[in-house]
């Protein structure tokens, strides 16, 4: 997993552009939401691994397999389960 670093200004340049987005189409498309939620779901999906480690670090120690189902099982099962949703979704 890489880390992006940005200074003060660069966060300046892309709140606005996500400000300007946001003006342009404030509701995006069931299309692309149903994309993004795809996304969403494979980055921690590929980087369970990776959150697991870091809240063990930041606690002191965790299980694993808790993290996994505290932290991971639900959020991954509501995105599912929206994803799914949104194809029957008017």
């Amino acid at each position: 997993m890489s880390l992006v670093t940005l200074d003060e200004q660069q966060m300046i340049e892309r709140l606005h552009e996500q400000q300007s987005a946001f003006k342009e189409a404030p509701f995006i498309s069931r299309e692309l939401r149903r994309a993004n939620l795809l996304k969403l779901e494979k980055v921690l999906r590929d980087n369970q691994a990776a959150i697991c480690e870091a809240i063990a670090k930041d606690f002191g120690h965790r299980s694993s397999t808790e993290t996994a189902l505290l932290e991971l099982f639900h959020p991954s099962k509501a995105l599912s389960m929206r994803v799914n949703n949104s194809k029957m979704d008017a």
